[in-house]
């Protein structure tokens, strides 16, 4: 590379770009604005990573990136070496950066974000030629190449979308201006709503809905009503003008919604089972019941995507959802659910190792809340260990042998319903069994919502109301439509 070459080059590399940022950072100042998202790989040219990483190490060292500290920080020997390559001493090249530099400090994000965005074209370049080359191979797996390819492109986006001009930072005074705001929405919503309503007043109440920028964990053993508790939330959201998709990655799309036609009916005068909606076994009245709740069903805001795959799917799932809600002209995604966690495909990066791979995921998941500015409801299955002890209600150390999830989420949530153990035991002692008989019929609609973990508010139990034949949950002992 000429050490002053002002014009692009064969492969699109504009090298003027990365001059005129490093011009901007050796004036003395912006690196903290930049830092967080651009790295020295960003750099095409090695002799610019060299500058940039003399720019950290002077921020880090001295708190300054004036030219003089750096230039004492270049590796030994470096200023022999360009000039051989070169023609021009070292200094000489820092004083040209900074003399014809077009850039102030002002619009230093703008600069950092067109050499992020050239890195990422040009690496982008390079990976489809070696695509290209793999695809040729008769040998090659489609399935393989086109994982490949994904993994590649989300490590690029995600470069890309770090230095987008999504806000990380803000005084103080304008974090309490965004946290009046929030506060005055919930003084008008009159029930303390914030974020994404549960559907259960009870459960509002405690964590003021689902938060956006939050990973919600939901956690529980098979039959606990993962996915009952999820399809209500989501009927009852969408029914107050919130934006939800739902990746239904275990179960078919109709199986799904045939749970949410049965909540639906159960507040009619024909309330239909989600079993028969099934397997057809409806009279007239019941068919033209569940019909009528799928009219309702039309004009909710909610999305089912039952195709699975790994994170950079779910990112791409969440990027059409977002626009088929915009083109439709219906509210914006506000939650995204998926059901479960099992089924969403680790990178290759940690393949094999379930613990990282877990982590992977709920890390991504977590970013794409915040990102996108969503909640982000993550349905789990507990670990079978669990139903072996004498308490079976799940509490946080059963997530222990899963990644970071606990770590990750914002809100974990234990599901738990004790009639389903007491349906399953058979006492031989006639006191005991007659025990079992009367706490079954006590507790035989009881669904135990327990928050474990809320960032922002309290951990404590709240008993909802249940009825699994309708796939319905309802707050408290209460249940309306």
């Amino acid at each position: 590379m000429n050490a002053l070459v002002t014009t692009q080059g064969a492969d699109g590399y504009v090298p003027e770009l990365e001059q005129s940022l490093l011009g901007v950072l050796l004036q003395g100042n912006g690196l903290a604005r930049v830092q967080p998202y651009l790295n020295e790989q960003h750099f095409r040219a090695e002799d610019h990573r060299i500058i940039y990483r003399a720019i950290q190490d002077a921020f880090e060292r001295s708190g300054t990136t004036d030219v003089r500290v750096v230039a004492k920080l270049l590796p030994e020997g470096f200023d022999f070496e360009f000039k051989t390559r070169h023609g021009l001493g070292i200094h000489q090249y820092l004083a040209r950066l900074i003399g014809e530099c077009v850039h102030t400090v002002a619009s230093i994000d703008k600069v950092a974000k067109s050499v992020v965005e050239q890195w990422a074209r040009l690496a982008f370049a390079e990976q489809m030629e070696l695509a290209s080359i793999a695809a040729r191979d008769p040998s090659a797996s489609v399935g393989k190449l086109i994982k490949t390819a994904g993994t590649v492109l989300e490590e690029l986006g995600s470069g890309v979308r770090r230095s987008a001009s999504r806000r990380s930072r803000m005084s103080a005074g304008e974090a309490g201006d965004a946290a009046i705001a929030a506060a005055r929405e919930a003084m008008k919503n009159g029930a303390g709503l914030t974020g994404v309503t549960w559907g259960y007043a009870d459960v509002d109440r405690i964590t003021g809905g689902m938060q956006r920028k939050d990973l919600i964990l939901v956690g529980a053993r098979p039959s606990m009503g993962k996915s009952s508790v999820m399809m209500s939330t989501a009927l009852r959201a969408a029914r107050k003008g919130h934006g939800v998709g739902i990746l239904s990655l275990e179960m078919d799309a109709a199986k799904l919604i045939a749970r949410g036609l049965s909540d639906l009916t159960l507040a009619t005068q024909n309330p239909v089972p989600y079993v028969d909606i099934l397997q057809g076994r409806m009279d007239e009245a019941g068919l033209a019941c569940v019909e009528a709740m799928n009219q309702r069903l039309h004009t909710y805001p909610i999305l089912v995507e039952e195709a699975g795959g790994n994170v950079f799917d779910i990112r791409m799932k969440i990027e059409a959802m977002i626009e088929r809600f915009e083109r439709n002209g219906q509210p914006r995604l506000e939650c995204l659910m998926l059901d479960h966690l099992g089924f969403i495909e680790p990178g290759a990066h940690y393949r094999g190792n379930r613990n990282n791979e877990v982590g992977e995921i709920t890390r991504a998941l977590k970013d794409y809340a915040k990102e996108y500015d969503i909640a982000v409801m993550l349905l789990s299955q507990l670990s079978r260990q669990l139903a072996q002890r004498d308490n079976k209600r799940p509490i946080l150390s059963d997530l222990r042998d899963s990644g970071n999830i606990e770590q990750d989420a914002d809100v974990v949530v234990f599901l738990h319903r004790e009639a389903y153990y007491l349906e399953r035991t058979e006492e031989t002692d006639t006191e005991k069994e007659n025990e079992r008989i009367a706490t079954l019929a006590a507790c035989q609609n009881r669904l135990e919502f327990i928050i474990a973990k809320q960032r922002n508010g309290p951990v404590t139990t709240i008993n909802l109301w249940c009825d699994m034949a309708f796939s319905a949950a309802r707050n408290g002992e209460r249940y309306a439509g």
